[in-house]
């Protein structure tokens, strides 16, 4: 029997697994390049902004590369990196249904707002990738 529920994942779940993930959990793997800072208020912090972007703009994406795949051509160069992909709202929205179903208790833990870097790389993996590939 499969039962289907909705939850009501507000900013402040979304703000502090987004935190835990950026400045913990998948920092070894990600980079991020460029960012659309047009709903950013200056001197608050990048998650807060990145929270506030998601919540005004529903169409907001945040490109997602490879940490580990930058290649200069010379101390000049900016380097390129290889795109993991793409962090939207649709795409943290299926992590948290993909994680409700496997991943019950992280995912608990994510809603509870008590999930650590671990919990929160998994979501991550899952939001920009649709799969966990590190770690």
């Amino acid at each position: 029997m499969k039962i289907e529920i909705k939850v009501n994942v507000t900013s402040t779940i979304l703000n502090n697994v987004l935190c835990c993930a950026l400045e913990g959990g998948s920092n070894y793997w990600y980079a991020i390049n460029e960012v659309d800072r047009t709903h950013f208020v200056a001197g608050d912090p990048f998650v807060d902004n990145l929270t506030r972007s998601f919540e005004l703009s529903p169409k907001y994406e945040l490109t997602i590369y490879d940490l580990e795949s930058v290649e200069y051509e010379d101390d000049e160069d900016e380097g390129t990196m290889d795109k993991l992909g793409t962090l939207t709202l649709d795409s943290m929205a299926e992590a948290l249904s993909f994680m409700a179903e496997y991943y019950p208790e992280q995912f608990g833990r994510i809603m509870d707002m008590s999930c650590d870097a671990e919990d929160a790389d998994i979501f991550f993996q899952c939001a920009v990738m649709g799969e966990i590939i590190f770690g």
